[in-house]
């Protein structure tokens, strides 16, 4: 289990849902000496209207996943690596060696909470793709997080949201066309641009492109220009490598 947990909302099925997942599991994932998918699945008892949960039931449901987690990880040589809240549902998820001991774990875990049911289960999933293709965010979600958690880091340092600054954004290429393709595009959006080249010749993506344009860092004006920076990779040798500012004090 890494440090580098975070949470996005989204559907699933059509209904509301929040995921909140180790990220850094997929540096690891497929993990060979864990090829069995765990679940249990927590039926709520006071869920709010949408399906996910209450502030009146998280504290429970929270103490409820502090035991299972470590009884399941003991139990099957375990790693948690994420759980979904939807539909009136706490759904965990573990990847562990076997399933030798699994059930027992989770009833002795649940004992402690009456009134608490769970289903059980355990598949093959060697590749883990029940990790990589549901739980893991997709791009433009991942984004969001990386944005969300670089704006808290503002907050934390005494950053002013309204305060307009330059923000910088940083794209790489494998072909030097189409920088230049993305260069003109951004331009013509406003952003001043910078070009360099790696050095080394072995580099993947030794095109480098650096845009700038003062604007907001409220969330939605972000997420807008990142999700801009990311299509203009779309389809190329490409990757947007994030956005960078200053802290800007209301103080000055």
């Amino acid at each position: 289990m890494s440090d580098d947990w975070d949470f996005y909302l989204c559907r699933v099925n059509g209904e509301p849902a929040s995921i909140f997942l180790d990220l850094g599991a997929r540096d690891r994932a497929p993990d060979p000496a864990r090829p069995i998918l765990l679940f249990v699945w927590v039926g709520m008892r006071a869920p709010r209207p949408d399906g996910l949960s209450s502030a009146e039931e998280a504290p429970t449901l929270g103490a409820i996943e502090d035991a299972l987690t470590p009884a399941v990880e003991a139990a099957c040589g375990a790693l948690f690596v994420g759980r979904v809240t939807n539909v009136g549902r706490r759904e965990l998820y573990f990847y562990g060696q076997g399933t030798d001991g699994f059930e027992d774990a989770v009833a002795r875990a649940l004992s402690a909470f009456p009134g608490y049911d769970a289903d059980t289960g355990a598949k093959a999933d060697p590749e883990w793709a029940h990790y990589v293709d549901f739980l893991f965010p997709a791009e433009r979600q991942h984004q969001q997080m990386k944005n969300r958690q670089t704006l808290e880091a503002l907050e934390r340092a005494g950053d002013d949201p309204a305060a307009p600054r330059a923000i910088r954004h940083w794209l790489y290429f494998a072909d030097a066309a189409d920088r230049a393709v993305a260069a003109q595009r951004l331009t013509t959006d406003g952003f001043s641009v910078t070009t360099s080249d790696d050095p080394d010749p072995s580099a993947a993506r030794p095109h480098c492109l650096l845009a700038e344009r003062v604007g907001s860092v409220a969330a939605d004006a972000i997420d807008a220009a990142c999700f801009a920076m990311l299509d203009l990779v779309d389809g190329r040798a490409a990757e947007y490598d994030g956005w960078e500012t200053e802290v800007v004090r209301a103080d000055g």
